[in-house]
């Protein structure tokens, strides 16, 4: 994984590794795409999910039902 800091990959290895696993386990917990690019992809799905939701329980308050 290509940390911008070496500081970062230090850190996040105390963090999650332990003797039995190494950072490269836990390679799907890092998106280092562009922030734009996964904001973009994050709205999408968002939206989706909003309309679905709206659907199914119109406007109603969840906390209500």
């Amino acid at each position: 994984m290509d940390f911008e800091y070496p500081e970062d990959c230090v850190f996040f290895e105390q963090l999650l590794c332990d003797q039995d696993n190494t950072l490269e386990t836990f390679t799907d917990l890092f998106d280092f795409r562009d922030p734009h690019e996964k904001r973009r992809e994050f709205s999408a799905i968002r939206n989706l999910r909003l309309a679905e939701l709206i659907d199914s329980f119109d406007r109603s308050c969840m906390l209500k039902l």
